[in-house]
């Protein structure tokens, strides 16, 4: 299944499995592209009805990212490096959702969600994988598949919780 169409079914398969989830309006919000060499970028958004868009594409990538309260998160990481270290921290009955692609190279990635409503989406295609995921709280969903090589995968979740996960290999 290509890349954008298992996105896609993923997202709908959230949609229709959490009808009533709905996420605040964006008070916060961090739209971040970056081209080049030596990226890093380290976005810090508290309060609640937070929205960060990053798009990192060259050679040594690399994220940290820290939301507390209702958010949403959006990170593409092509080529070279990666990494990328998420956390999102909500009260309880506040919404989290990341969707996070790694396409090539390193990979690796690192997601804490802490509350109620957790949603992850995440895709590691290429190079050395990796991924190590905690989820707490009520309402977790985490969507995951790794294409190519090195694999691994570590998942806790704690609370009312579904799973679906996809590894491929070795060859990306």
């Amino acid at each position: 299944m290509p890349v954008s169409r298992f996105l896609l079914v993923c997202l709908m398969v959230l949609a229709v499995a959490r009808p009533g989830a709905v996420h605040a309006d964006p008070v916060n919000t961090a739209e971040l592209s970056q081209d080049g060499e030596e990226l890093v970028a380290s976005i810090t958004q508290e309060l609640a009805g937070n929205r960060a868009d990053v798009a990192q594409t060259g050679a040594r990538n690399t994220l940290e990212l820290s939301q507390a309260g209702a958010s949403h998160a959006s990170v593409q990481q092509m080529g070279a490096g990666n990494s990328a270290t998420v956390t999102q921290r909500a009260a309880w009955g506040a919404l989290s959702h990341i969707s996070l692609i790694q396409h090539g190279e390193q990979n690796t990635a690192s997601v804490l969600q802490e509350g109620a409503g957790n949603e992850a989406i995440l895709l590691q295609d290429g190079a050395q994988n990796g991924i190590d995921l905690v989820q707490l709280g009520g309402g977790n969903a985490l969507t995951h598949q790794q294409v190519g090589v090195d694999l691994q995968l570590v998942v806790t979740q704690m609370g009312g919780a579904t799973i679906a996960i996809t590894q491929t290999g070795p060859a990306p």
